[in-house]
């Protein structure tokens, strides 16, 4: 998906990891997160202002 901004566009991607679906955006350890938890959605949303 990727959700428009006026810093530009941000990419996030719904990936596998260790038999898990986790969300990932950006680049860094801190963003990505397990798609299941709610904290994550809220951290995106953060991103994307």
């Amino acid at each position: 998906m990727v959700v428009y901004r006026a810093a530009g566009p941000l990419r996030v991607t719904a990936a596998r990891r260790d038999d898990r679906w986790v969300f990932a955006w950006g680049r860094g350890r801190d963003c990505w997160g397990p798609a299941l938890d709610t904290e994550v959605a809220h951290r995106i949303r953060q991103v994307a202002r």
